[in-house]
């Protein structure tokens, strides 16, 4: 279904006209007699595909499935067990990896008889698995292993450390004989990519993330921020509160001020957890609270990082005010900004404003009985999309429903009807899938796509009265459509000397900066170039272009190349007629610049580096060097190494009798 074509849902909220933004029709992932539930959904932007996975009792036990899914929403292959050991398996979460291109899928581990366990997979882009030290014949190691119970997971993935922080509710610390559910903490785990288990590197011991006498801590969810570069964790509690402790890559615990939290004797001192909701009352299985980051992977989010002051994080959950409402689909922004060299958290309320205290505001207050929700963040149309399910009463007649969380230039939080862009009550939201049938539970995950510009949902749900629950997906489209911008060639000029050869290398970003993948053609003149950007300068002197074009749009980048050999020399291969210093190239320059000089015959040579007040900041003696063409190369260092500041510098060449200077400009 086209993005763009007219559509129009009948149904309980009437007609509705559907541009830019939608949703497809509902697409089967996996289809059998048995219970599938519980399904997760990650991108992988290198593939430009998706992995989803579940927990499925097709062979009278409880598994761990997947299926990878193209951008379009067909299927790549046949379902495949991601873990299919003794005991059953539940819970799955995953992370993706772009420098590995491979998938960690954790999920609870119970084929040890009465103990639970969290473990992990490695799922290459290719349906193949990726084995650390310590795998078991199931693919799978041991995260968290110890004597207690343990449930409900959640990965996360730091791209700049190249690391994992696995999180789990655990009752390690449940008083004795009490088997009350009290005592439950969070727990946490760092994983390298290569699944090396670090800080601590035992899976009975792990990382205290939240603790507390007396209360329970359950289904935790754990997002990675590339701003900040540190990890959130929410969790929910037995009073009904929503609360979130930030991580770093480290393992450290972080204050909502951004000071580490100490810790006396290995154990927690004080729980330094934001309060993200005040709720007293959020029924008995409103637990699980969801978040993600406005900073969520994408190809160029690492250079955009260096520029952010501020960053945003959404967190969605489902509660009620009091005992006697249903509940409701809740949210809170929770803000960072940079002080000094830390961050430190506040709360944003749906208007925007920043607030000392906690301003969560109501997603959906339809009637019912609402799933747990899951959702996502699109930069493109820079929003979130949520989605939940909905029981006409509890356990059946369960409905799909969906919302869109916007955020307009000036900052303010709305909410979007999913079939019609503008301001709506909490109660106008759309219902993607109204079949009426018992047992009807839905569970769900939500996934961008940054090529593309579109979230899909996957889901469980019962179509006929005589099969279990299958796996479903829905695509919904964005209002932005990436368009190919420009081509940056790198470097963008240089400079070499006739037959010798540089390597050129060219990116295509959209219309918002970010990177895209699409196929360049390179040309050149004054030499040759290869498919891959190899280019060769010819026996010709002078100023050439580069340049790299996407043949599709014809939008190109060019590149500046001076081809340098002896003057008045025709035959290359001659020795120089007389001394001669070239001008440095490139000029100005950033990161170094080269330095070309003639001699005619054997002589004696050094180099200094002048300020612009006259100082030496730098001396190269090269001692006797033969008649010929010399370069060397400056990095704008001074006689320590160390980076010089921007500004004009004179470059002195002394050969022998022969002096000569050249002005050098650096910019930082």
């Amino acid at each position: 279904m086209s993005r763009y074509a007219l559509l129009f849902l009948m149904g309980v909220v009437g007609v509705s006209l559907v541009w830019g933004q939608g949703h497809s029709d509902a697409l089967v992932v996996s289809e059998a007699l048995e219970a599938q539930v519980f399904p997760q959904i990650e991108y992988n932007p290198v593939e430009n595909e998706y992995l989803a996975v579940w927990e499925d009792s097709r062979d009278d036990r409880s598994d761990i499935y997947g299926q990878f899914i193209h951008a379009d929403g067909t299927l790549k292959g046949d379902n495949f067990a991601v873990c299919s050991a003794p005991g059953p398996q539940y819970w799955p979460r995953m992370a993706f990896d772009p420098d590995n291109n491979r998938f960690l899928v954790v999920f609870e581990d119970w084929r040890e008889a009465g103990k639970s366990d969290i473990s992990g997979v490695f799922v290459n882009h290719d349906g193949s698995f990726y084995e650390p030290a310590g795998t078991d014949e199931y693919h799978s190691f041991a995260i968290c292993s110890n004597d207690s119970n343990i449930y409900t997971c959640s990965v996360a993935f730091n791209t700049r450390e190249n690391v994992f922080l696995a999180v789990w509710g655990d009752f390690r610390n449940e008083p004795e004989g009490e088997n009350s559910w009290t005592g439950a903490d969070v727990f946490g785990q760092l994983i390298t990519a290569d699944g090396e288990l670090i800080n601590p590197a035992d899976p009975t011991v792990n990382i205290p993330v939240a603790a507390a006498d007396w209360t329970f801590e359950s289904v935790p969810d754990v997002t990675y921020n590339h701003i900040t570069n540190e990890f959130f964790v929410v969790y929910g509690t037995s009073f009904g509160r929503v609360l979130g402790q930030r991580v770093d890559h480290s393992g450290q615990l972080i204050q909502p001020d951004g000071s580490v939290l100490a810790k006396t004797g290995g154990a927690m001192s004080v729980l330094p957890a934001m309060m993200i909701s005040g709720m007293f009352n959020n029924g008995p299985d409103c637990f699980q609270a969801r978040v993600a980051s406005r900073t969520e992977f994408h190809a160029n989010s690492l250079q955009k990082a260096a520029s952010r002051d501020t960053t945003e994080m959404q967190v969605v959950w489902k509660g009620m005010t009091n005992e006697n409402d249903d509940n409701e689909i809740w949210g809170q922004r929770i803000g960072f900004a940079r002080q000094d060299e830390g961050w430190a958290a506040f709360y944003i309320d749906k208007d925007g404003a920043m607030t000392e205290s906690v301003s969560s505001f109501i997603i959906s207050e339809q009637m019912g009985w609402p799933s747990p929700p899951d959702l996502a963040y699109g930069q493109y149309d820079d929003e979130y999309l949520v989605g939940w399910g909905n029981y006409a009463e509890f356990g059946v007649n369960a409905d799909l429903y969906a919302q869109r969380l916007g955020i307009n230039p000036v900052n303010e939080l709305l909410l979007l009807d999913d079939d019609q862009i503008g301001t709506v009550s909490a109660t106008e939201t759309i219902p993607i899938d109204t079949s009426i049938h018992e047992n009807g539970g839905i569970g769900l995950g939500v996934a961008h796509n940054s090529k593309t510009n579109e979230f899909l949902m996957v889901y469980n749900h019962a179509d006929t009265s005589d099969r279990d629950q299958n796996i479903y997906a829905i695509r919904f489209f964005g209002s932005h459509i990436p368009q190919l911008a420009q081509v940056q060639v790198s470097p963008s000029d240089t400079f070499c000397l006739t037959g010798e050869s540089v390597q050129f290398t060219g990116q295509a970003f959209d219309d918002l900066g970010d990177a895209m993948d699409v196929p360049l053609v390179w040309s050149a003149k004054g030499g040759s170039i290869d498919s891959a950007g190899f280019y060769t300068a010819g026996d010709t002197p002078g100023t050439y272009t580069i340049t790299a074009t996407d043949e599709e749009s014809g939008i190109a980048g060019i590149a500046e190349v001076t081809v340098s050999w002896p003057a008045g020399v025709a035959d290359r291969d001659a020795l120089p007629r007389e001394f001669l210093l070239y001008a440095n190239y490139p000029n100005p320059f950033n990161a170094s610049t080269v330095i070309a000089y003639d001699l005619p015959i054997t002589a004696r040579v050094e180099i200094l580096i002048y300020n612009i007040s006259g100082k030496t900041v730098n001396q190269y003696l090269l001692g006797d060097l033969p008649a010929g063409t010399h370069r060397m190369i400056w990095d704008g260092v001074d006689q320590k190494g160390q980076p010089l500041s921007s500004g004009t510098y004179l470059i002195h060449l002394r050969a022998n009798n022969y002096q000569a200077l050249a002005k050098a400009v650096l910019l930082r």
